[in-house]
């Protein structure tokens, strides 16, 4: 290393204050959370990702063109 570059080191590492005031915090414990206390409480969510998906591919279904309609489209757009 260049002296130069030990020089900046040395004085970042002497602004920092590692050594002169680190910082004191205790570290996080782990907490755990509860399961639900009602054992039907994810029912309803799962139910309503259920409910979102279905109305999703009806949604899709709909939304699908007949071949009728496609050859039509195909005819009427030239």
């Amino acid at each position: 290393m260049s002296p130069t570059l030990q020089n900046i080191a040395r004085e970042n590492f002497r602004n920092s204050g590692y050594i002169s005031h680190p910082v004191s915090q205790p570290p996080h414990r782990w907490s755990f959370a509860q399961p639900p206390s009602s054992p039907f409480a994810a029912t309803d969510t799962l139910q309503s990702a259920l409910q979102r998906r279905l109305q999703a591919n009806e949604r899709i279904q709909q939304e699908k063109p007949s071949r009728l309609r496609t050859y039509l489209n195909v005819i009427f757009r030239r």
